[in-house]
């Protein structure tokens, strides 16, 4: 691979590394009767995230599984990169709706060290229709969310018998990246001082990304590598509420 020196990779550190993190604060989607979905399970799930081995950040994910079968997942994150006298700051916010892992509804917005994203999605009988800084797109339903949350759920056999050709939805821009995901195996790795058996998956393509999930199929960890940089997102705390 070509080298590039780190200063150059700012801007494509900080966008993958916004798509590590779930970043939500606050979206539904209403029942038919337009009465709002009661909560039957809450967790919150905290992240830290690494650079080549330096922390540079954390995010917080609160999950909240709702009566519908639908999954609210938000919190929030922030990152800075010291550069002598120069820093570099990324902020994140916004929502989305899950269903058996696949995206149903989300609203988010990026701040890239000041240049400004926000991006929607919105599921309907044609296919998920993505909203980027005003210009929109009608994709299929199976577009997957970079934010690797967790899998649909009939995916999982597809992936497990070889390569599953997918198409990835980058949470923080809007833009659509070709990938193929396989799941490599069962792995047991540490989730907040506890052993846990968990399935590791990779998708290579446009992106190159490790993802862990445990037994009850939610992120715990995600591994990429930008340009020669490893870049981790781990998971060390676990909290029921």
């Amino acid at each position: 691979m070509r080298s590039v020196s780190f200063g150059a990779l700012r801007p494509a550190i900080l966008r993958n590394l916004a798509c590590l993190c779930l970043t939500l604060v606050a979206s539904s989607v209403a029942q038919a009767d337009g009465r709002e979905p009661q909560d039957v399970e809450r967790e919150t799930r905290v992240f830290r995230i690494f650079v080549d081995g330096t922390e540079r950040g954390q995010c917080t994910m609160q999950i909240r599984r709702r009566e519908d079968g639908t999954d609210w997942v938000g919190g929030n994150a922030s990152l800075l990169f010291n550069y002598y006298v120069y820093k570099y700051r990324f902020n994140s916010g916004g929502a989305a709706v899950f269903r058996d892992g696949r995206l149903v509804e989300m609203d988010r917005t990026a701040n890239f060290n000041g240049t400004q994203y926000h991006v929607t999605a919105s599921a309907t009988q044609q296919g998920l229709v993505v909203d980027a800084n005003g210009r929109s797109s009608l994709n299929s339903p199976e577009l997957w969310s970079t934010t690797c949350y967790q899998l649909p759920k009939h995916w999982e056999a597809e992936a497990s018998s070889g390569a599953r050709r997918i198409m990835v939805l980058d949470a923080d821009k809007g833009g659509r990246l070709l990938g193929r995901l396989q799941r490599v195996g069962d792995e047991t790795i540490d989730i907040a001082g506890e052993q846990k058996p968990c399935v590791h998956y990779r998708v290579t393509g446009d992106v190159d990304v490790n993802v862990w999930y445990d037994a009850r199929l939610r992120l715990v960890r995600r591994q990429s590598v930008e340009s020669g940089h490893k870049v981790l997102m781990d998971l060390v705390q676990i909290s029921a509420e």
